[in-house]
Parts: structure tokens; C-alpha cells; sequence
């Protein structure tokens, strides 16, 4: 029976070795007809939600702001910021246009209200929606928006390059990204017929066309993952609809200290799962199968243990590479899977309770959540 199950987790890994080969090989966004200048350029609003983002707001706009683009303005949605982020907005970027958001009102996200507000502003045929903690490359509109055109999308998220600094995110954050990738597989995402959605707030980019037809954020008004809701209602749509890797683009650093990586990837994960709670369960025992186990039969059957590493730590290396994360921390793979299993059976059993997740001063249960 172990031989068996050892055999198993080895036929497991060197399929996602095989499948990591072709990371980052068919990306249609990197060919390089897309860089040239876009001819008679539609008008692009950039728009982005700020509350309390000080910090990272600066380097935010600049590179926004440093577009090789011709036709686009930058509006700021300034959601009641106590910190000096709107003023930073004033003084250091005259160009770029402030929306202040007083209030919250009941029945909204924070986020869906500021960017629904800020979209009120906005005069461009496209909106490109993005988040304050992101920074951009000078083709961050150019190549996606050509991209987009010729290939009559109206829709297209990208999916950023994560900043991983501290000792914790290097541990935990490619983990946890990794996970996703395979839970929400992107040539499933993409096939147009099939059910399966998937976004990345840190960059839409949408048609006004598409934007209104699908309802914008006031239909989602109360969803704490706007974007994974608006993905869901451009295809239920039949907006057609791209999710791509874009970290040339666009990069993002999520969370900095181990206790934001938990609340946040618990948040998430709650949330995405929320209307299915009981895979989490079985999520949690096959990350202990196949990312645990292994080190465990070094001492049952060794042979097909060092195999399984090996072929787990390749195509964990590649995976490192594509999504530019420390290779060392590889072989910290089986702490940053523990604490996953912890944050998953975290959000299990608060789902479980009823007790739901507090984010930014604000408590969400996650009901119909994949339903609407």
C-alpha cells in the first residue's frame, strides 16, 4: 500500500514538472508586435482605490503616470484616507485626478464603492482598474490594450508578479500562489464555455461596453472579491474574457509580515470557498500527501522518496523562477505548506462557526458567494 501511494506522488510530481517546462512559453502578451505605438489610440482611464496607502501610493502613480501611452488619465478614489495619501496625491501628482469618498453606505464594499465613484469621473472607451499597492512597467497599457484589440477582447486581467521580500513571504507566498495556479488552471479560465472563473483586482482592464453591459461594481456592490465576481458576470455575459500572466507588466507585493500573509490568504481562501467549504478539508490532506509525505517515506521506502523530491523540488524550482521568487526557499517547501494547511483549516472552521473574516475593519460570511 505505501509503494502504491509512493508510486502515485511520484507520477503526481513529474506531471508538474513536465507541465512547469512550458511556463511562460505561450504567454501571447510577449510578442513583440504588441510594443509597437498603438495608432489613433482610444482613450484610457486608469482608475485605482487608495485608503490609507501612504506608504505605497508615491511609487504607485509614478509609474503610472510614466505610461509610453498617449491617450489616458489617472483617477484616484481617495476612500476617506486618515494618513497623508491624499495629500501626497496633490502635491506630488497635479495630473492625476482625485475623487474624495466620504462615506460607506451600507449594503457596499469599501473598494467596490470607491471604484464605482471614481468610475462616475472617468472619460475613457476603456478602464483599466488597479490597485494602489501595484507597480507598472512603461508598456502596462501599451502591449495589453493592443493585445486586447486585436484579438477583440473586452475584458483582460492580468495576473502580477509577486514582491516577496521578508523571510516569511519567501516562505509562504510562492505556496500559496502556487496553490491557486492549480486550483484555477488558466487554459480552464479561458475557454469561454467553461464555468470556471478566476481575477486578479490588481489589474482589469475593460471596455466601458463591457463594463456597463456586466454591471460595473454596483452589481457586485457587496463582494469583497470584486474581481473573481466580475470575471464570473463577463462570462456568464459572453463578454469575451482573457486572464493572462502579465508580471512584465504589472507587480504587486500582497503582504509583508506573517501575520498579514495569514489574515489575507485566510480571507481569500475563505471567501473563494466559501459556498464550498467541505473541499478544504480534502484540499488540506492531499497538500499533506503529496508536499509531506515524501520526507516521511525517506524512512519507508526510499528509493521512490528521493524520486518524488526530486521531481517535487524541480518543478518547484521552475515555478520559483517564472514567478520570480527566492529558488533557495525551495527547501523551506514543507513549512510554507504547513502553514497553508493551517490557513485553509483556519478559514474551514470559521466558515464552520459562523464567525467569518474581519478585513480592514469589516467582517464578511462569504454566503453566495460563487452563487451570484
Amino acid at each position: 500500500m505505501i509503494r502504491l501511494l509512493m508510486l502515485l506522488i511520484l507520477a503526481v510530481w513529474v506531471k508538474r514538472y513536465l507541465k512547469s517546462l512550458t511556463l511562460g512559453c505561450d504567454n501571447p502578451l510577449s510578442l513583440p508586435a504588441l510594443r509597437a505605438p498603438v495608432p489613433d489610440p482610444p482613450k484610457v482611464s486608469v482608475i485605482l482605490a487608495a485608503r490609507n496607502e501612504e506608504r505605497v501610493i508615491e511609487q504607485c502613480l509614478r509609474s503610472l503616470t510614466r505610461q509610453s501611452y498617449e491617450n489616458y488619465e489617472v483617477i484616484v478614489a481617495d476612500d476617506r484616507s486618515t494618513d497623508a495619501t491624499g495629500k501626497i496625491i496633490a502635491e506630488k501628482f497635479p495630473s492625476v485626478k482625485q475623487v474624495k469618498i466620504p462615506s460607506l453606505p451600507n449594503g457596499w464594499a469599501g473598494k467596490s464603492h470607491a471604484l464605482w465613484c471614481a468610475r462616475q469621473e472617468a472619460r475613457g472607451d476603456w478602464l483599466l482598474f488597479t490597485d494602489a499597492d501595484t507597480v507598472h512597467s512603461p508598456l502596462s497599457l501599451r502591449v495589453p490594450l493592443t493585445f486586447a484589440r486585436n484579438n477583440g477582447v473586452e475584458m483582460l486581467m492580468l495576473l502580477s508578479r509577486p514582491v516577496i521580500v521578508t523571510f516569511w513571504e519567501k516562505i509562504l507566498q510562492p505556496v500559496a500562489c502556487i496553490m491557486l495556479f492549480i486550483l484555477f488552471p488558466l487554459e480552464r479560465i479561458n475557454r469561454q464555455e467553461s464555468r470556471l472563473a478566476f481575477g486578479n483586482g490588481q489589474y482589469i482592464l475593460i471596455s466601458r461596453r463591457a463594463y456597463d453591459l456586466i454591471g460595473g461594481h454596483e452589481r457586485l456592490r457587496d463582494f469583497p472579491l470584486e474581481d473573481i465576481a466580475m470575471a464570473q458576470n463577463a462570462k456568464r455575459a459572453g463578454v469575451n474574457f482573457r486572464l493572462l500572466h502579465g508580471g512584465e507588466f504589472v507587480q504587486c507585493r500582497m503582504y509583508s509580515s506573517l501575520d498579514e500573509l495569514w489574515k489575507g490568504w485566510e480571507r481569500i481562501y475563505f471567501l473563494i470557498f466559501s459556498d464550498y467549504i467541505w473541499i478544504l478539508p480534502p484540499l488540506i490532506s492531499v497538500i499533506a500527501v503529496l508536499s509531506l509525505f515524501p520526507y516521511a517515506g525517506l524512512f519507508l521506502d526510499p528509493p521512490l522518496a528521493l524520486l518524488s523530491l526530486l521531481f517535487l523540488h524541480l518543478a518547484s524550482e521552475r515555478t520559483y523562477r517564472f514567478i520570480h521568487a527566492d529558488r533557495r526557499y525551495i527547501f523551506f517547501h514543507p513549512v510554507g505548506c504547513a502553514l497553508l494547511m493551517g490557513i485553509l483549516w483556519s478559514a474551514f472552521w470559521k466558515k464552520v462557526r459562523g464567525k467569518g473574516v474581519l478585513w480592514k475593519g469589516k467582517r464578511y460570511y462569504g454566503q453566495n458567494f460563487l452563487a451570484r
